[in-house]
């Protein structure tokens, strides 16, 4: 099991996007919850056995597009939720409202008290060993991080 599943990330990110996806209503924007919900909790799926050939995001898009597909979804709602999926990889721009509100609830798994904070940038420096089989060394972990926090600060979230 990856180091960064540690319990229940996926439901940490769906509330995050809940959350976000009723704010977003309240201020009159339509968003399509199951889409959010869906996406949110299947954003990770593939993350840890992903094939060399695709992305990690195109792996989980992948399995959800059979697993949602196989529950009776049909092709709009499957769409969309892959849209959300993709949308969480490191480059990709977030068009839709659901696209948007998926990616800030992954982004937000980072954010909170500095402890939270450390914690989930351990986590993630463990996660990065064990994908890559190469150890990070302590004093490149820090700029790494700072690197891919500032990438995501420049982006437009609105």
């Amino acid at each position: 099991m990856a180091a960064r599943r540690r319990g229940s990330r996926p439901e940490a990110v769906r509330a995050s996007a809940l959350v976000l996806a009723d704010a977003a209503q309240r201020v009159g924007a339509d968003v399509d919850v199951t889409v959010v919900e869906l996406a949110a909790l299947l954003h990770d799926a593939g993350y840890r056995h992903a094939p060399a050939d695709r992305t990690r995001e195109r792996h989980s898009a992948d399995l959800a597009v059979e697993l949602l597909t196989g529950h009776g979804y049909g092709s709009p709602t499957v769409d969309a939720v892959v849209g959300c999926i993709l949308a969480t990889e490191h480059d990709a721009v977030a068009r839709t409202v659901e696209q948007k509100l998926v990616r800030a609830a992954d982004l937000a798994q980072m954010a909170g008290p500095f402890k939270v904070f450390a914690a989930n940038a351990d986590a993630l420096r463990r996660e990065c060993e064990l994908l890559t089989g190469q150890p990070v060394p302590p004093g490149q972990w820090p700029g790494r991080v700072q690197a891919v926090i500032e990438d995501y600060l420049r982006r437009d979230f609105s």
